[in-house]
């Protein structure tokens, strides 16, 4: 599918670079997360080639940090909720499909959150929100340790992207090589693995201050304040995508996240995608694909019955 790449300026001066079909048909806007860029939805948009689907217009595009896009400015969720939101209104989108995975699984929770009205439906795949998996979430470990995330970058980035990237695959060979090189790239790039340093000692910081109520009146005084609640925060129709095989982001996590939305008054789905790990859009794009046209096709007849 032909996809036309657009820039958008962020309120911060920083760039933002998007790709959207522009066809007629219900928007669906895919965030991807650590370390990818929008390539990494390339295998499952081209997976729904295989099944009759009605016209959807698709949109992916590069989170801050990442790709294509700005590598400056602030780095925390909170800005890539901004981000997004300034994506979502320059590109005039009223209602939309948002598909999320790793961070970008996390932005649409945060969207979920605080703009659920705009919502069609969601998908989060791998992802953490309300806990986390210390151990499973090495990479935020080294990311703290002072002087370590230089010195790895500039001398062995080709073996930490081995280890960190391709082992995190039940099977590698799942990974294409043009998604492999534009990874590595990155893994190779100062400003780019500088940002993701920034990234990860700015998410290490949030977490002891929210685990310390000490501490939540030190919070983060330089970066961006999140908007209030929506009174109709979750209330839409999320569904689950989960690799089985996560060592970042276990089962133990999908559950947790299903339990906290319920709680929460959301409708929740499950799926576990067997024979994949953390990066299961790109290792089992097939299933995923089922799985959200499923999902879909669930919403439009909801919508159409009410």
């Amino acid at each position: 599918m032909d996809l036309t790449r657009k820039k958008i300026t962020a309120n911060d001066g920083a760039l933002l670079v998007v790709w959207d079909s522009r066809n007629a048909g219900t928007p669906v806007v895919f965030v991807h997360g650590f370390p990818e860029t929008h390539i990494c939805w390339n295998p499952l948009i081209d997976a729904f080639d295989s099944h009759e689907i009605r016209p959807y217009r698709l949109i992916v595009y590069d989170l801050r940090g990442f790709g294509e896009s700005s590598r400056t400015g602030e780095a925390s969720l909170n800005r890539f909720y901004y981000d997004h939101d300034t994506i979502i209104s320059k590109l005039e989108l009223k209602r939309y499909h948002l598909v999320g995975h790793d961070w970008g699984g996390a932005i649409a929770l945060h969207v979920a959150r605080f703009k659920p009205e705009t919502l069609l439906s969601l998908a989060v795949m791998n992802t953490n929100y309300w806990k986390t998996d210390v151990l499973g979430m090495w990479h935020m470990i080294f990311f703290n340790i002072p002087f370590l995330p230089t010195v790895v970058f500039r001398t062995i980035p080709d073996r930490l992207f081995k280890f960190g990237m391709l082992g995190a695959f039940v099977d590698r060979n799942r990974l294409t090589l043009a998604a492999r090189d534009s990874y590595l790239q990155m893994f190779q790039d100062r400003e780019t693995t500088r940002y993701w340093t920034k990234l990860y000692r700015n998410m290490g910081r949030s977490l002891i201050i929210q685990k310390s109520r000490g501490l939540k009146r030190l919070a983060l005084s330089d970066e961006t304040a999140l908007p209030v609640r929506s009174n109709c925060a979750y209330q839409t129709d999320i569904s689950l995508i989960w690799g089985e095989k996560d060592r970042f982001n276990p089962i133990w996590i999908c559950r947790d996240m299903e339990k906290q939305l319920k709680k929460r008054g959301a409708s929740v789905s499950v799926n576990f995608i067997a024979h994949s790990g953390h990066f299961v859009q790109e290792e089992q794009p097939e299933q995923v694909a089922a799985c959200l046209i499923q999902n879909w096709k669930k919403t439009s007849s909801e919508n159409k019955s009410a």
